[in-house]
């Protein structure tokens, strides 16, 4: 490893060791089906056109597992081992709390860094790196460090920062540089006279704690990108871009493609890029034989139940509001449902829910 890695893995170690990210409250949970976008089987079956098979371990990584990730991968896959791997053992300690405070035990917990090939060395059916490959100076060479662990077909998510949903922020982070400040709370009172830094503030929760301002302006490392940068470094490798997963995003890759590149004309593209990459396999069809919900979600649609209910969007396309309407369409899905059965009307729902992970298609 070059000298210029071991110097940044050091500096961001030691940062995260002071500032274990996030500091989500250990007594917090979450709903099984608030961690359906994590379900290894979804995943698989949306990416692959059909249902994973094992043909022995099937394990999940989270490089960069921060301290809070952990436990709802470990919620999404009950059934699976979960390697978690991180710099910091701060971080992984406090992830390992969170998750036995919630009787979580399928995890691993693994400190190393990520380009390390004999730390983690797999083979893996998905790896997430949200929020982690931005962190690391060459970005092609830590996806090549990824693409290794995967097995054909498997899949990687990854988040990085854009430029211009990061803007604000990369201009604050340069202030403080310029200013020598180095703090949270100097963070802070520099925000008290300064309306660029506490807009900054204000535009986050997370920024209402140490360690989210750390992360945010303090990390000593961290690069932007636009949308033609990811294709070039994902060139360098054999990994393909399959789906952009931000808010908003199209589920049509070519026409978010399209969008993402006349909002960077603007220099109005509004949040960080968020997106899936594969190691190898074939784009599937449009179209399967049978269509049933999301695992994850098996236990949330089992049952009537009164009112209205609301998933998180963690696949790009808002979420609807699951009604008790919507809540018997899905429960139609329970088993698996031959797609020619299905009706005009039936078919576009259907479609809709398929394109925002909630069901799941495969042949």
């Amino acid at each position: 490893m070059a000298v210029w890695q071991n110097d940044v893995d050091e500096r961001m170690r030691r940062h995260y060791e002071r500032y274990p990210y996030p500091k989500y409250s250990v007594l917090g949970s979450i709903r099984r089906q608030d961690s359906y976008v994590f379900n290894l089987q979804a995943l698989w079956a949306h990416f692959n056109g059909r249902l994973l098979e094992s043909r022995g371990p099937e394990r999940i990584l989270l490089a960069g597992s921060g301290s809070f990730l952990p436990y709802p991968v470990s919620v999404a896959n009950p059934g699976r081992r979960v390697d978690a791997l991180d710099l910091s053992q701060k971080s992984l300690a406090r992830a390992r709390i969170h998750a036995l405070r919630h009787l979580r035990f399928n995890l691993d917990y693994l400190v190393g860094d990520l380009m390390t090939p004999e730390i983690a060395p797999g083979p893996y059916h998905y790896i997430d790196s949200f929020g982690v490959l931005h962190c690391i100076p060459d970005f092609v060479e830590a996806l090549r460090a990824l693409e290794r662990r995967l097995v054909e077909g498997g899949i990687l998510r990854v988040m990085v920062y854009s430029r211009d949903g990061r803007a604000e922020v990369e201009r604050v982070r340069a202030l403080c540089s310029e200013l020598g400040v180095g703090s949270p709370r100097d963070i802070r009172r520099l925000a008290r006279k300064d309306e660029l830094v506490r807009s900054c503030l204000a535009g986050s929760f997370e920024m209402g704690f140490d360690e989210g301002i750390a992360d945010a302006l303090l990390i000593p490392f961290a690069r932007t990108f636009v949308v033609d940068e990811l294709l070039e470094a994902l060139s360098g490798t054999s990994l393909r871009l399959v789906r952009f997963c931000h808010q908003g995003a199209l589920p049509a890759l070519p026409a978010e493609l399209a969008r993402i590149r006349s909002l960077e004309k603007t220099r109005s593209f509004p949040t960080n890029l968020s997106f899936y990459v594969q190691r190898g396999g074939e784009t599937p069809e449009p179209k399967r034989a049978y269509i049933v919900v999301n695992p994850g979600l098996r236990s949330m649609m089992s049952f009537p139940s009164p009112g209205s209910a609301y998933l998180p969007s963690k696949f790009g396309p808002e979420n609807p509001v699951i009604d008790g309407e919507l809540r018997g369409f899905l429960r139609r899905f329970l088993r698996p449902v031959d797609m020619v059965s299905l009706g005009p009307i039936d078919r576009a729902q259907a479609s809709a829910l398929l394109d925002r992970l909630i069901l799941i298609s495969y042949s």
